[in-house]
C-alpha cells in the first residue's frame, strides 16, 4: 500500500508467527534424537534448502522454511530500492530459477533442486504486485458464463496433466501450481458473479 517496508515491524511479525513453533519442534528433535552438530547447524541457520540430502531426516522438511527465511532476509533489502526494482528482481528470479534447476539436472546435481525454488516466492510477490490487474481480469472472466464454465472444466483436466509433472523439475514452479491458481480464479469469479 505504501511502497515501503517498516523493517522492524516486518521482522517482528514474522518472528512471532514462525519462531515459537520452530523452536518447539526443532528443540524437541534435537533433544530426543541423535542429530550431528552439522545437521543441527543446517536447521538453526535455515540452510536446509542448500543441504537437503545431508540434513537429519525428520528436519529435512525445514527446507521450505529455509527458503522462506532467506526470502525474509533479502526482501527488505530488495524492496528498499523501490517498488520497480522489487518487481524487476521478482521477474529475474522467476526466469533464473528454472534455468538453474535445468543446469543442476543436466549436471546430475538433482540433490541441489531445493536450493533453486525461490521462483515460487517471487511468483507470490508478483501476484501481490499485480493484484488489481488480476482482479480486473477475474471480473472479465466472471462476466461470461461460457468462459466461467470453461475455467471450471479445465481444473480437473489440468489436475491430471500436472500430476504427471515431476516436482522440482526444471519447469517454472508457477506452472506446477497452475491448478491452485485456477481454483483461486474460479472462486474469485464465482464471488464476482454472486454479487
Amino acid at each position: 500500500r505504501t511502497a515501503r517496508i517498516n523493517i522492524r515491524r516486518f521482522y517482528k511479525k514474522r518472528a512471532i508467527r514462525i519462531i515459537p513453533a520452530f523452536v518447539l519442534f526443532t528443540g524437541t528433535i534435537l533433544l530426543l534424537c541423535s542429530v550431528s552438530p552439522r545437521q543441527m547447524l543446517y536447521a538453526v541457520t535455515f540452510t536446509t534448502s542448500f543441504f537437503f540430502w545431508q540434513a537429519y531426516k525428520p528436519l529435512q522438511h525445514l527446507w521450505s522454511l529455509s527458503v522462506e527465511e532467506q526470502f525474509y532476509l533479502a526482501w527488505p533489502l530488495i524492496f528498499a530500492r523501490g517498488l520497480g526494482d522489487a518487481k524487476r528482481w521478482c521477474w529475474l528470479v522467476l526466469i533464473a530459477c528454472p534455468i538453474i534447476r535445468a543446469i543442476f539436472v543436466r549436471q546430475g546435481l538433482v540433490y541441489l533442486d531445493h536450493a533453486a525454488v525461490l521462483d515460487s516466492v517471487a511468483a507470490g510477490c508478483l501476484l501481490a504486485f499485480y493484484r488489481e490487474q488480476i482482479q480486473r481480469a477475474i471480473a472479465k472472466v466472471s462476466g461470461s458464463g461460457v468462459v466461467f464454465a470453461a475455467f471450471c472444466l479445465m481444473m480437473p483436466i489440468l489436475s491430471l496433466v500436472m500430476n504427471k509433472v515431476e516436482s522440482f523439475s526444471w519447469m517454472l514452479v508457477p506452472l506446477g501450481t497452475i491448478v491452485p491458481l485456477f481454483v483461486a480464479v474460479v472462486i474469485g469469479a464465482a464471488i464476482e458473479r454472486s454479487d
